[in-house]
């Protein structure tokens, strides 16, 4: 077993390429997130950017995301 450690982790998203994204989340492999639901991103700077801020106990120095964007 890995010892455990708090971890502080900014996943950011630029849209500008794709001006169609109307929402993006993440899910991942590794508690707090998940393959089977997806956790929103907060929307930053005029719509260009999208932003989430987690901290979480884990004994990894990586995992696994995946950004699902939503295309209107």
């Amino acid at each position: 077993m890995h010892k455990t450690h708090q971890k502080t982790v900014i996943f950011k998203r630029n849209k500008t390429k794709i001006s169609a994204i109307s929402e993006v989340e993440l899910k991942g492999k590794e508690k707090p997130f998940s393959w089977d639901y997806a956790t929103d991103m907060k929307t930053l700077k005029n719509d260009c950017w999208y932003e989430l801020t987690t901290t979480f106990e884990t004994g990894y120095n990586l995992t696994k995301i995946k950004f699902v964007l939503m295309i209107v």
